[in-house]
């Protein structure tokens, strides 16, 4: 089985759109969708599968985890649309078997599903809501490029520096983490690095990343001597707003409201489709957690495809 994480450039239509509606409000996507397109990708990228044997069109790929980025992605392409230029890529890893989806599962619970681990001062500024039939405040250039690009490298763990100390996360969470990038050589949400100098780098976001990856490298000093990244070569806004946008919990579904009444389908141990079918990707499963409000389940990989299973 190839472990290796696999960064790949596709193009967004051949994602094959996920089941059921869209959870998220159009607002926050847009505002989403203009930072991808200034930047030219999206710094947690989506995880996909390839389609299943036997297609039309043996390219196409389905959402493993990132939806919020996938419909993202998807008004950014309206933005290039605007200028009649009608591809549009987005950054992605592909997951390529069910033995590699399992693996990475583990990495989406520990990496993207955990409360953020980064404090917000009281005295930061609230959002800005944008209306929904806002024009969007992205200006673009004549050739469709975007103004920024973000750099996916290899990076030697030695090389980097974090102004955070590892004594702010729980020595548990860290090991865990890094057996987990060990176990897939890197890491699905790759640490930001500002380039400082040759091989030179200082973490501007994903410092538990970083440390997991530091503690990684102790654990095996061979696999663990690298990471994988973004490095940028200044401070850039639209890498502030990425950060601020896809980090942060806004990039997950609402949760229900402490003391909301629960869903009849909590007392169900598993959950499957309306026709006791399994679910054919995670995202459906997420999808349909979200939609019915279920608390206490996780997505769970079953024979056929995906459920969700009670955990409490």
């Amino acid at each position: 089985m190839n472990k290796t994480l696999n960064p790949a450039i596709v193009r967004i239509n051949k994602i094959l759109p996920p089941e059921g509606t869209c959870p998220f409000s159009l607002d926050k996507l847009k505002k989403a969708g203009e930072t991808i397109f200034n930047l030219g990708g999206v710094i947690t990228p989506i995880i996909v599968r390839r389609g299943q044997t036997g297609q039309i069109d043996p390219e196409v790929y389905e959402v493993v985890d990132g939806l919020f980025q996938y419909y993202a992605a998807l008004e950014a392409q309206k933005l290039r649309m605007c200028l009649e230029q009608k591809n549009f890529n987005i950054n992605v890893y592909i997951v390529e078997d069910d033995d590699q989806a399992k693996l990475f599962q583990q990495q989406i619970e520990i990496f993207r599903n955990a409360e953020p681990k980064t404090e917000v001062a009281d005295d930061a500024e609230p959002k800005t809501e944008v209306a929904d039939d806002a024009e969007p405040k992205t200006e673009v250039a004549n050739d469709a490029e975007p103004k920024v690009k973000t750099s996916h490298a290899v990076v030697m763990v030695e090389d980097i520096i974090s102004s955070v100390p590892h004594t702010k996360f729980p020595p548990e969470a860290l090991e865990k983490a890094a057996k987990a990038i060990l176990n897939a050589d890197g890491v699905i949400t790759p640490p930001i690095l500002l380039e400082k100098g040759i091989d030179s780098f200082e973490v501007i976001d994903g410092n538990f990343e970083y440390h997991a990856a530091k503690k990684a490298s102790e654990l095996d000093p061979i696999k663990g001597e690298t990471i994988n990244a973004f490095v940028v070569k200044g401070n850039n806004e639209q890498i502030e707003e990425q950060i601020k946008i896809f980090r942060q919990p806004s990039a997950t579904p609402s949760k229900p409201k402490v003391g909301a009444k629960p869903k009849k389908a909590d007392s169900q141990k598993r959950i499957t489709t309306k026709a006791g079918n399994p679910f054919k990707t995670a995202a459906a499963a997420k999808a349909q957690r979200t939609r019915r409000k279920l608390t206490g389940y996780e997505v769970i990989q079953i024979k056929g495809g995906w459920a969700l299973e009670c955990q409490t």
